[in-house]
This record gives structure tokens, sequence and C-alpha cells, in this order.
């Protein structure tokens, strides 16, 4: 992984994220520098009123209070307009690195994305950028403030009293100090804090999706319990978290605690011998306060560097991973045979095929028979390239299924998942979806009547994917290979759902495109079975039934 304490690491999300909002940032910068000069003046200016009211000259009196009530204002609307130009230039930048997370997640590679909970991926492309974003623009804005701040405090503060800026300056080291000492646990509570969240996001997701499972079998106590402890987990490691973060800041308040206590001391000496008015002191304490504030925000934003280090690293590790998309290659305009030679595939060190070899050489209906776990939809995963970590050969029309572009492959091959992929839109848009070309309106309209869909489009175009019923899913499902140009079509289990009489006019279908295509299905239907050109068995010794005689593969 890369080192995020490299600024050239830093300087690459800077380039692509915050610096193409530059006419923004500009807008900022010159909104901050107008709220500094404004604050900065206020502290000299009641000094001078101090020290006017003492010397009893109403008259200057009041014009310095007409100028500190112009400065007030003037720097309230601008901290009013840097917030607002700050949400904007946040808002902008968060959205252009969750695009690119977004983009990188649809892009990369699913054997790498099936390592991470779905709730940790949302987690990622949520929060992540919303804190990377909040940092940079938080330091480019603090430093801004910080350097202005202290430059024009400590010029003013000697003018006043070198000997008080001398003593105001002597312990500032300290709070620097602090925060080295931490940083270190800081970086891993924050990391085991992030770790927490993500299961807890991981939990939230798998209980929602799980609802109708939860509560036909019982379980709503089960879940209650452990969402409770998922909360209590991330409670006890966030508290862990806000103890060294109350440390370091009391730590902090302390070292000025005792030099406010000091400056204080000397200054009473020094007013007493004359040296000094009370208006010099005002001033020096408020320009005093604005500088240890400064020194603490660098502080704070180390702080704030040291926690944003886990999300840089998050972010880093799905953004840097290579894209599944191969963009040369052989081109595929029509899949016309498909062989698996020696084929074997493990998951966590498991193997789910060993050996395996089948071949078909022709268009036709081919079933796929076997237990659960024996590797059937691996086999659909793998001619997809979902999965490409496997040993031996996958061939389509005799070269190596890698050869191909994957946008090539997949423009070619139509794989219909056990679990319906449903959007929440209207029927039409569901069924058309992998239509490149406008289909004939009227043969979807007979479509749509032949798969008895014709009342779907009563629901809400927001809600058909939570309403219709997995019949009703694999229906539309089915629909999309009933108009679809692919030459290869994967069937996972598609018939369950539907009743007998649909399972027949679909079946039908099925066999009838089969003339001219190659389908490969998984089902244990024996309607289907019969009419097919071959069987693939998957039990143990993995064999092939040709014309209905066995033969091992």
């Amino acid at each position: 992984m890369n080192n995020m304490y490299d600024w050239r690491e830093h300087k690459k999300i800077i380039d692509e994220f915050i610096l193409p909002q530059k006419k923004k940032i500009i807008y900022l910068i010159i909104v901050i520098l107008l709220g500094i000069i404004a604050s900065m003046a206020i502290p000299y200016i009641f000094g001078k009123i101090i020290d006017l009211i003492v010397i009893k000259d109403l008259q200057l009196v009041s014009k310095f209070i007409l100028i500190s009530l112009f400065l007030n204002i003037f720097q309230s609307l601008s901290s009013i307009l840097e917030e607002w130009l700050g949400n904007i230039l946040s808002v902008d930048c968060s959205n252009s690195i969750k695009e690119a997370m977004f983009s990188k997640i649809l892009d990369t590679r699913y054997e790498f994305l099936n390592s991470y909970g779905e709730g940790e991926l949302v987690s990622r492309v949520e929060n992540t950028g919303d804190k990377i974003v909040s940092f940079y623009i938080d330091f480019f804005s603090s430093i801004i403030m910080i350097l202005f701040s202290i430059i024009i405090s400590a010029y003013i503060m000697i003018r006043i009293s070198l000997k008080l800026f001398v003593i105001a300056i002597i312990l500032l080291p300290l709070t620097y100090g602090i925060n080295y000492i931490f940083k270190s646990t800081i970086i891993s509570k924050q990391r085991d804090y992030i770790a927490n969240l993500d299961a807890y996001s991981d939990y939230l997701v798998d209980t929602i999706s799980s609802l109708t499972g939860i509560k036909l079998n019982n379980l709503q106590k089960t879940f209650k319990g452990n969402y409770g402890k998922k909360l209590q987990d991330l409670k006890n490691v966030s508290m862990s978290n806000l103890k060294i973060k109350m440390t370091v800041t009391s730590l902090q308040d302390l070292i000025t605690i005792i030099l406010s206590s000091l400056i204080l001391f000397i200054s009473a000496k020094l007013i007493i011998l004359g040296n000094l008015t009370l208006g010099n002191i005002v001033a020096f304490s408020s320009y005093m306060e604005k500088l240890h504030s400064s020194i603490k925000n660098i502080g704070d934003l180390n702080l704030s560097f040291n926690e944003v280090i886990v999300d840089l690293e998050r972010y880093k590790k799905i953004i840097d991973h290579g894209s599944e998309k191969k963009t040369d290659g052989k081109k595929l305009s029509k899949v016309t045979s498909l062989k698996f030679k020696n084929v074997s595939f493990k998951y966590d060190d498991e193997y789910i095929l060993k050996d395996f070899s089948f071949e078909i050489s022709k268009p036709g209906l081919y079933v796929i028979v076997g237990e659960n776990g024996s590797g059937k939809t691996t086999i659909f995963n793998l001619i997809n390239k979902l999965y490409t970590n496997y040993e031996g050969e996958i061939l389509i029309n005799g070269n190596k299924i890698n050869d191909y572009k994957d946008e090539d492959l997949r423009n070619e091959v139509l794989f219909l998942e056990s679990k319906p992929f449903i959007l929440r839109d209207n029927l039409t848009s569901n069924i058309t979806l992998l239509e490149k070309n406008k289909v004939d309106e009227l043969y979807l309209e007979k479509l749509i009547k032949f798969l008895e869909l014709e009342g779907i489009e009563k629901y809400s175009t927001k809600n058909l994917k939570d309403t219709l019923s997995k019949g009703e899913q694999q229906k539309v499902q089915l629909a999309r290979m009933m108009i679809g140009r692919y030459s290869l079509i994967l069937l996972d289990e598609v018939l369950s759902g539907l009743d007998q009489e649909m399972k027949k006019k679909v079946i039908s279908k099925i066999k009838e495109k089969s003339k001219n295509k190659i389908i490969v299905i998984v089902s244990h239907d024996n309607e289907i079975q019969r009419g097919c050109n071959e069987i693939i068995l998957m039990p143990d010794k993995n064999t092939l039934i040709k014309n209905k005689n066995i033969h091992k593969s």
C-alpha cells in the first residue's frame, strides 16, 4: 500500500479532486482573508477604546466604537459567506471522490470486491470521501487563517511588549509535542473505530436485506440483541478514541492556563511600573489568545491528519486496485463453442472445482446438474470473468477467454442469476435494460402478455423491485433473454418461483431459442432435462452425460 505520509500521494488527490474547483477556492480564500483582516483589527480597536475611556475622551471613544461595530458586522458577514462557500466546495469535491470510488467499484474485479461486506463498501463510498475532503479543505482554509493570525498577532504583540511576547511563545512547542506523542495511538484507535463501523454497516445491511427470513423464523429477538452489541462495540471504541483526544486537549489547555497566569502576573507589574497601559494589556491578551488558538489549530490539524490517514488508506486500497476492464484483445462477435479444460478453482483455500472439463461445440440446450456447493454457479462466474484466478483453460471459439475484451465477451454472454437483477424502475425499462437498440413495441407487448406481466405497471415505479414476487422478478429476467441478442445464455435456477403452466411455456421458449444459440442452464427440472442436448453432471467425479449416456469428463 502507498505510504500516506508521502506528500506525493496527497498531491494526487488534491490535483484530481480539489484543484478543479480552483475558482471556488479563490473566492473562499478572498473571503477568509477579508475576515481575518477584520478579526485582527478588532482587538487593537478595543484596546484603544479602553485607553480613551481612561483619559475620558468621549468623542474619540464614540468614533472607535463605530469602527468596532463596522468591523464586527463585516466579520460576521464574511464568516457566513465563508461557511456558505466552504460547504459548496466541500460538497462538490466530496461528490467527485464518491463518483471516482463508485466508478472504481463498478470496474474492479468481483473477486476483489467479494472480500468486502456490502455495508463496508457503502461506508467507504459514502463516508470516506466526506472525511477526506473535509480534512483537505479545513487544512488549506485553516493554514491561511493560522499563518495570517500568527504573523499579525506576533507583530502587534512585539510592538506592545517584546518581553511578554517571549514569555507567551516559550511554552508553545509543548503543544505540538503532545500531539506527536499521541500520534500512533490516535491512528490505531481510528483504525479500530473504522473496523467496527464497517462491521456495524455490514450487519445493518444484512439484516435489512433478510427481513423476511428473520420474521418467518422468529429471530427478531436475536437480531435485536446482536444489533445492540454492535452499537455497544461502536460506542466503546468511540469512547476510547474520545479519551485520547480529551487527554491531548486537557494537556494543551493546562499549558495555556499556566502561560496565561504567568502573562497576567507580569502584565500587572508592567502596568504598575507605568510601562504599559490597560488598553495595551487588553489588546495583548486578545492577540495572545489568537496566537495560542492558531498554534493549537496546528496541533488539531495534526490530530485530524492522523485520523484521516485511515480514510486515505481505505480510499487508496479501492482506487489503486487494477480495473477488470480489458481494453485490448481479440474481438468476439459470436460464441460458437465453449470448453473447460482441467479447470480448478478454489475459494478460501478450498477447491470448488478440481480438474473439471466439458465441451460444447454447437448451439443447443445444456443442463448442469449437481448438489449445492458443487460449483454450478462458479462455472458461470468463471465464464463471465467475475473470477480470474483459476487453473486450467477456459476457451471460447478455441481462444482463451482472457484473450477477449471484457466488453465484447459480456456483450455476447447473458447471465441470469438465481437472484434476479431488478432496478427500481418501470417494467419496460427493466426488460429492455440490456438492449442497446430500440425494442419493437409490438413484440414487447406480446412478450409481456406471454409472461403474464400486464398488471405490473400498476405498481409505483420507485418500488417495482420491492413489490414484485420472486416469480415475477424471474419473468422480467426471462423477458430480457427472450428479446436479447446474446449468442451464449447462462441461466442459474431461473425456473424457480414459476408455476407449472408458466414453467412449461418458458421451457418451450428456451428450447426454441437454443436452436441457434448455446444455452446452459442450472436446473433440476425433469422437463427441461428430458429435452436437452447434454447434461453436465457435477458430483465429486465431474462426469459428462452425452446423449443420455454417462462419460467421464
